[in-house]
């Protein structure tokens, strides 16, 4: 299917403007929108009001934005600006294509992911809860129900609802087993089961799931996400107190992600971190 193109219109943007808002677009919009059928372009715009539309069926759907949220004073730019996008993107599309379409799940879904970035985990399972619901009624119980399945127990995890989260993220499992086998799907459930478990101090449980999220990546060279299991294994057994063994395989993540080029990425900063609490945590014993 040809790309639908998608438009930012913004007036009196300055050089800089723009360069910033196709950065963060680029890093946190465009590639899920090129995967939703939309080419985003930002542009200059005669008018009075910053707007994102999109010409559908010889229909044009728009929506205002708030110049604000694209260049906030605080220079908290990237998730606001991303936010707001997939927030008009979930209306344009239920405008353009109807409730019940995955075009409308998707766009609510990635919202959500987005809202969780910002820490806005409440607001974050509405979104999920509700493209659940779409899927469902779409496609029953397959893939894109359990990505559903899987980011409702994230975001119950993390506004500490972990009972329930468990109950989502086992269900988001069972599907990707039976329908993915050994995927990287299939593995990142393991990965967040162990982080859920080892929120309920069940470490032993953890431990288990994150072994088998590390042998599944392992298996499909999965090598850059193999960090992110690394990671969950080192705090399961630094909760088992074996501190020695945490910090080394908290070594060898961040090995993996400075041989991706990632030196000075979120992750690698929020791996250190973990590395130099537990080395802490060693000279206090």
């Amino acid at each position: 299917m040809e790309h639908i193109k998608l438009t930012l219109a913004i007036p009196k943007m300055e050089k800089h403007e723009i360069e910033e808002l196709e950065s963060w677009i680029d890093s946190m919009c465009r590639y899920r929108l090129e995967d939703l059928g939309f080419d985003l372009v930002l542009r200059k715009y005669k008018h009075k009001e910053s707007v994102l539309f999109f010409r559908y069926d010889k229909v044009y759907y728009s929506e205002r934005i708030d110049r604000k949220l694209l260049f906030p004073s605080d220079r908290k730019t990237g998730l606001m600006i991303c936010i707001e996008i997939w927030m008009k993107m979930a209306t344009l599309c239920k405008k353009a294509f109807g409730y019940r379409t995955e075009w409308h799940a998707f766009a609510l879904n990635q919202l959500g992911i987005t809202l969780m970035y910002d820490n806005q985990s409440t607001k974050a399972l509405q979104c999920f809860l509700e493209s659940l619901d779409i899927r469902r009624y779409l496609w029953g119980e397959n893939e894109l129900t359990a990505v559903e399945y899987n980011n409702i127990g994230c975001a119950y995890d993390a506004i500490g609802e972990w009972m329930i989260g468990n109950t989502y993220l086992m269900k988001a499992l069972e599907i990707r087993k039976s329908k993915l086998g050994d995927h990287e799907d299939t593995a990142e459930s393991y990965c967040n089961i162990a982080n859920n478990l080892m929120n309920m101090q069940r470490n032993k449980e953890a431990l288990i799931y994150a072994r088998k999220s590390i042998a599944i990546r392992n298996r499909i060279g999965d090598n850059f996400k193999i960090a992110y299991s690394l990671n969950n294994l080192a705090l399961i057994y630094n909760n088992l107190d074996e501190k020695g063994r945490a910090m080394s395989l908290l070594d060898k993540a961040i090995r993996i992600l400075n041989s991706f080029g990632w030196t000075e990425s979120m992750e690698i900063q929020t791996m250190k971190v973990n590395r130099n609490h537990i080395y802490g945590q060693s000279l206090d014993t």
